[in-house]
């Protein structure tokens, strides 16, 4: 019910339980490339009424990279993985993104 095409809406832990959540990020190449790792566990409790089929402990990591390609773009890609008793989700995207500059006045 609370999810489109699959995907849920709102944080993944679904309304009810525990997070135990590690999260390291790391700024490389004078600024240039940014990046972000996150390992966490879960416990959705007997109330999670928004993801049920994700009842029960689960573990995932995900991890996103920033690199900026020249000024005003910049190459972002992102990707998790969480599994649980017969259940498995992963993801993966990338974007090219550009910034309109303002000129300084």
């Amino acid at each position: 019910g609370w999810s489109s095409r699959g995907v849920l809406l709102g944080h993944p832990m679904g309304g009810h339980g525990r997070e135990w959540l590690l999260e390291a990020r790391s700024s490389l190449l004078e600024g240039r490339l940014q990046l972000m790792t996150r390992g966490f566990t879960r416990n959705r409790g007997a109330e999670n009424v928004y993801a049920p089929e994700r009842a029960g402990r689960s573990n995932g990591l995900a991890m996103e990279a920033d690199f900026l390609l020249s000024s005003g773009t910049a190459l972002h890609l992102e990707g998790s993985m969480e599994s649980g008793s017969g259940w498995r989700r992963s993801h993966l995207a990338a974007a090219v993104e550009l910034f309109l500059l303002r000129a300084q006045q």
